[in-house]
């Protein structure tokens, strides 16, 4: 069975990232998100080419196109 938040969170691989490795201190990286693990995770890969699961809520997004009026 196909979950739809699943399939929704995955075109979301091959786009660039930010992380929040540590909400105290901002410590902040950034990635490629390489797959969509779980509901609530994605697989980044970082800079220095190591994978890490990381909880979609530390993620942020690097570009944003503007929005349309």
């Amino acid at each position: 069975m196909n979950n739809p938040r699943l399939e929704y969170h995955k075109k979301m691989i091959g786009k660039r990232v930010l992380v929040v490795q540590d909400q105290e201190t901002q410590t902040i990286w950034e990635g490629e998100v390489v797959d969509a693990l779980e509901n609530d995770s994605f697989l980044i890969k970082d800079d220095d080419g190591r994978d890490r699961n990381i909880h979609i809520f530390d993620v942020r997004s690097v570009n944003m196109s503007p929005l349309s009026l």
